[in-house]
């Protein structure tokens, strides 16, 4: 296994900015932060694992506007959750290329979507991001197995 010098906060960073052209600020706390939607996606392949996401509702309608190029009247749930199966797909598959290997395939699962009851990130979780996206905030996680 080939691993790359890039960090889980660079792919998604950059995936958000070049997908979505919204801002990406790292940080380390969020105060009254309320998520609203969460997500995850597996991962097969040299490592396997899984990579979550939480975020807000300005967050998902924000990102559904930008990504399926919708005006805030005419996005619906079903627009919040595929923009945010897509954006954890793309970023996922950009993460096992440039941090794992990109000589060997790996599967990817269908994201899976959901309204948050609790803190949603799997207590295993290795890495945790935390992401201001156009003033929105935003929780990555990373566990391996």
């Amino acid at each position: 296994m080939s691993v790359k010098q890039a960090s889980l906060t660079d792919v998604i960073s950059e995936v958000l900015e070049e997908l979505t052209m919204m801002m990406v600020e790292k940080t380390e706390t969020f105060d009254g932060f309320q998520p609203y939607l969460c997500g995850s996606i597996d991962f097969k392949g040299t490592v396997s694992g899984q990579l979550s996401i939480e975020c807000t509702s300005d967050f998902s309608n924000a990102l559904a506007g930008n990504l399926l190029g919708l005006d805030e009247s005419e996005i619906t749930e079903a627009h919040r959750w595929d923009a945010l199966g897509e954006l954890l797909n793309i970023i996922c598959g950009n993460m096992v290329t440039r941090i794992f290997d990109d000589t060997t395939p790996f599967k990817l699962s269908a994201p899976q979507i959901d309204m948050v009851e609790e803190d949603s990130l799997p207590e295993d979780t290795e890495q945790e991001v935390k992401l201001v996206i156009d003033d929105f905030p935003v929780k990555f996680g990373l566990t391996m197995s």
